[in-house]
């Protein structure tokens, strides 16, 4: 116990209280029968500095890899939640980036185009970052920079849900007009959907 009080002195009060605070929270922790020992708490700081040196280098996936590891050792750190945010948002500009300027190059280079859109196969990095910054919030609701982060993927995020909804609409309507070539699947199908009501 001398150690703690002599650091705790030497570093101040508020890191006293933060560190304090910590403590109190690793009894809150345990009493909901979720035990985070220091050193796992240690490793998940470690790669959660890892994984920001990475981060500020722009190598998004070894980053999103060191934060997802930091994130099963210590699944309520705000910090961890954002930066795993960041680094699949990151990834997902990245990814987009790439594809646009590949498409571009394919599109001077021959009259075939690749995609109507560059946008598609990854839009789950983004909607995953959402996530992050939406479970971040729940643990501490005044964090600003998650809530300034998810109020910026909003409109890509109801972009990325209504293209989802149009397609999978779309995709029942042709179902639906392929039927009518063959009427008995359509009275089948019909027999079925009314089959709970009658009996």
């Amino acid at each position: 116990m001398k150690s703690f009080e002599s650091t705790a002195e030497t570093m101040g009060y508020q890191t006293h209280f933060l560190i304090f605070v910590r403590h109190l929270k690793h009894l809150v922790i345990c009493t909901s029968h979720i035990t985070i020992n220091s050193a796992e708490e240690a490793e998940a700081i470690q790669a959660f500095n890892a994984a920001m040196v990475h981060q500020r280098n722009r190598r998004y996936i070894k980053s999103q890899k060191l934060l997802e590891h930091a994130f099963r050792l210590d699944p309520d750190n705000t910090d961890v939640l954002v930066a795993l945010g960041e680094a699949l948002e990151g990834s997902w500009r990245l990814k987009r980036e790439v594809l646009v300027e590949r498409t571009d190059k394919a599109n001077s280079r021959s009259l075939i185009r690749l995609s109507e859109s560059p946008i598609g196969s990854d839009d789950g990095l983004l909607l995953v970052a959402d996530q992050m910054y939406t479970r971040a919030l729940i643990v501490n609701p005044q964090l600003e920079n998650a809530e300034n982060r998810k109020s910026r993927l909003m409109p890509l995020v109801e972009e990325i849900d209504q293209r989802r909804s149009v397609s999978f609409l779309a995709f029942h309507v042709d179902t639906n007009l392929q039927m009518a070539d063959r009427p008995y699947i359509g009275v089948a199908l019909n027999l079925k959907a009314y089959f709970h009501i009658e009996y």
